[in-house]
């Protein structure tokens, strides 16, 4: 029973980071769409750090009836009462729209103008997707993006640093483990909370760039270390090491949750158009899940195969890798309206296959 409900609420809770990702984008104003997004991330964060804090005090059956009580008058005073998005409501109640629209700027604002750029797209069918649509710049180039930064949020191995900080606790003392997840989760609130405050202002190009940048550092320095290690060869500098190695793998949480953890979620939310919103958020779920769920069961195993060492060079690899992906394919969306970012995904050539043909 245990197991199905935790099945059940990892299910819903799936829908919902996706769902609020893509609602926060809709409603937002461009100049603050990047820091109101990451606060889904954040307060995801922010919860697991209370659970943490009250699981020592409370056993799991109390826990989750705190859970309950705290959740349930969030969703009959807030989630019942909030406004549809606007570009929602256009389709079929343009004037409820327009008056959703003003309330969610305020009354002082002019708001004519975003409404017309939002009823331009009351002629797309958003259900209406042909084969021949998947090969649209306007579909497959948000679709590598928004997939490239799901496949980095894991790949680059913020799950890895994660377990190995846990041993690393473990070794000090077994009591020590909850420390571990207490350090992480801090980390993560601190670094989400950086990256609201500068992600509107330096852009999510610039944070991706350094935050990978950090990352790489960070996995080489500490494959190194494990590879000296297996050689036995800073045996008599143990306690220096096993500082060294904390504070490698805080340094590369820090890096992820200042940038690419709430950067691929942002652009989740805001680059796809409204005609493939809703397949293109699907396949990027997907893809975090997907290799979240890979990086899990094959950490142990391919640690037997390279040792530890050889999987944190796999992860710098990765962000190098993703370094250059960054810098080569994702477009800076700063303060860009939804509808002014998706026109800029179509160039010269229409689909796919003509943007192939003309690179060769």
């Amino acid at each position: 029973m245990v197991f199905l409900f935790h099945a059940v609420s990892g299910m819903c809770t799936g829908m919902i980071m996706v769902v609020v990702q893509v609602y926060v984008a809709e409603i937002s104003v461009p100049k603050l769409r990047g820091a109101v997004s990451t606060a889904p991330l954040l307060a995801f964060q922010v919860g697991s750090l209370l659970c943490f804090l009250l699981g020592e005090i409370l056993v799991w059956k109390d826990l989750a009836i705190v859970g309950v009580c705290v959740t349930l008058p969030v969703f009959v005073s807030v989630v019942l009462c909030m406004p549809e998005s606007p570009r929602f409501l256009i389709h079929e109640q343009p004037g409820h729209a327009l008056s959703t629209l003003q309330w969610l700027r305020g009354a002082e604002n002019d708001v004519m103008e975003e409404y017309h750029d939002i009823s331009d797209s009351t002629h797309i069918d958003r259900w209406n997707v042909e084969c021949e649509d998947l090969i649209r710049p306007t579909f497959w180039r948000p679709m590598l993006i928004s997939c490239g930064l799901m496949f980095l949020y894991n790949m680059t191995g913020v799950a890895s640093f994660t377990l190995y900080g846990m041993e690393l606790f473990a070794e000090v003392s077994s009591a020590y483990i909850n420390v571990a997840h207490f350090v992480v989760t801090a980390v993560l609130i601190i670094a989400i909370t950086l990256s609201a405050l500068l992600v509107d202002h330096i852009g999510r190009k610039l944070l991706l760039l350094l935050s990978l940048t950090i990352m790489a550092a960070s996995a080489f320095v500490l494959g190194l270390f494990l590879f000296l290690k297996d050689l036995h060869k800073v045996d008599s500098y143990f306690v220096y090491q096993w500082v060294a190695e904390v504070f490698c793998v805080v340094l590369f949480t820090f890096a992820h949750g200042s940038g690419v953890g709430p950067i691929a979620w942002i652009t989740m939310g805001e680059i796809f158009s409204p005609q493939y919103k809703w397949l293109g958020v699907s396949m990027a779920s997907m893809v975090l899940w997907s290799s979240m769920l890979a990086v899990d069961v094959l950490f142990h195993k391919i640690r037997v195969a390279v040792a530890t060492g050889g999987i944190f060079w796999f992860h710098c690899v990765v962000c190098v890798g993703g370094y250059i992906f960054v810098l080569v394919c994702f477009r800076e969306l700063k303060e860009q309206r939804l509808d002014t970012i998706t026109k800029a995904f179509i160039r010269k050539h229409e689909n796919l296959i003509e943007t192939f043909i003309a690179r060769i």
